[in-house]
């Protein structure tokens, strides 16, 4: 067996964002004889005796603002500490996995090209810079999980599953699914259309449609002021007990909130492959979604289009109103979709593969 260095931003299994990549760690655990990760924060984490963690120190800093210089300061601390790390663990490691930050591989590779290092970058970003572009051009090879990533249709592009914890998400038969029930899961930010939800879920209680809805997912920095204009929108729903905004919720917990729900609803933009999605229905939970990049895996029953709240309302109406038997149908037919399109195992058996073609 092979031995790999992973590089990602956090190793937190109750980040609700990046808690799945902890699962991805015990899978890697599985397939290779050690594997080293650096990260640039280490939070909670619990993994096997092959694994070993080091941080690039963001978890010591105490929260608050910093001027430029301090800031210029710290990352040229995070940059020695890698460089350093990259360099003391170098007999430890046969190859070189990058998560999502093209930086890392620009700074790593002429060391990881001297010592003979293979490099694969996962990149799934719809959008990317000059930067990502000179990653790629060093990187060995470059996974994506959808065809509109910035990263697809090139020589070095490989299509991978979304590396879903099937095992972790799936259906619970001890959790009874509310009525009517409508979930969001993820940031609240413009970019996340919450709004077109808001006024769709507006369309349907004047329609007198029977419904509720949770949102779980705080604002990202800089969304405070579109937090509360969504805010504003649910406050008549929210005094009557129809939406409920539950904050963030760490990726581990989300398999039972899953089995709560009738239908999740997704409204990233077009392309985005979100792994939420991916995630719900492997829970057999029906979902509603945007993006046309999820157009091979769900039939046109399940898709609105994007920014359109009369649209969605339309779709979401029908949802809820499905026999229970058409909606048990769909819930199995997604969670085997996902298990054999997506699973985890699958993943991380594909890129050792992978390492040892390139």
């Amino acid at each position: 067996m092979s031995r790999i260095l992973i590089i990602t931003q956090k190793v937190d299994r109750t980040d609700d964002v990046l808690g799945f990549f902890h699962l991805w760690l015990e899978e890697f655990a599985t397939q290779f004889q050690e594997v080293s990760v650096i990260c640039l924060y280490r939070g909670d984490y619990a993994l096997p005796e092959n694994v070993s963690v080091y941080s690039l120190g963001k978890e010591k800093l105490e929260k608050g603002t910093y001027g430029m210089f301090e800031v210029l300061w710290q990352r040229i601390k995070y940059v020695t500490l890698f460089y350093r790390l990259i360099w003391q663990q170098r007999t430890k490691y046969d190859y070189v996995f990058v998560h999502m930050n093209s930086e890392y591989v620009i700074f790593g590779a002429p060391l990881w090209k001297i010592f003979g290092k293979r490099i694969i970058l996962w990149y799934n970003h719809t959008y990317g810079t000059l930067r990502t572009k000179v990653a790629m051009s060093l990187s060995n090879a470059v996974c994506h999980t959808s065809e509109f990533s910035f990263t697809a249709g090139t020589k070095k592009s490989h299509l991978m599953s979304a590396g879903i914890a099937t095992d972790v998400f799936k259906k619970d038969h001890t959790i009874r699914k509310k009525p009517h029930s409508l979930l969001y899961v993820g940031r609240i930010s413009a970019v996340k259309n919450v709004d077109v939800l808001l006024r769709a879920f507006n369309l349907l209680i004047q329609k007198k449609v029977e419904c509720t809805l949770d949102i779980y997912g705080d604002p990202g920095p800089g969304d405070q002021l579109y937090f509360e204009s969504i805010k504003g929108l649910a406050l008549p729903y929210e005094r009557d007990g129809l939406i409920t905004f539950h904050g963030k919720i760490p990726n581990s917990l989300t398999p039972a909130v899953y089995n709560a729900h009738q239908v999740l609803v997704n409204l990233t933009p077009r392309g985005n492959f979100d792994k939420t999605v991916l995630e719900a229905m492997s829970t057999e939970t029906v979902v509603a979604v945007s993006s046309p990049a999820f157009a091979s895996l769900l039939p046109l029953e399940c898709r609105f289009k994007e920014r359109d709240d009369e649209d969605l309302a339309q779709v979401l109406n029908k949802l809820l109103m499905l026999p229970e038997y058409h909606y048990t149908d769909l819930g199995r037919t997604f969670r085997n979709s996902v298990v054999q399109k997506h699973d985890l195992k699958k993943l991380v058996k594909d890129i050792s593969v992978l390492f040892a073609q390139i």
